[in-house]
């Protein structure tokens, strides 16, 4: 997907973000931008975050805990 964009902005001038394939922050989508995406391909993304579990996981955390609270008691 970064290539089809790289390729589609190839040659356009005056680029404030990578949007269009900008990849180095120069303002020109061109070879050297290439050459960035290149370099991290197969790369985890920069800001890779933990997972956080589905609404439906914390019911069923719900469900556990409730009946051993009740327990207990």
């Amino acid at each position: 997907n970064d290539f089809l964009i790289w390729q589609i902005g190839l040659g356009l001038t005056g680029q404030t973000n990578n949007d269009n394939g900008d990849a180095n922050g120069d303002g020109t989508v061109d070879q050297a931008d290439l050459t960035v995406w290149q370099s991290q391909f197969g790369s985890p993304p920069p800001a890779m975050v933990t997972a956080i579990p589905e609404p439906a996981t914390w019911l069923l955390l719900v469900l556990l805990i409730v009946p051993l609270a009740l327990r207990r008691r």
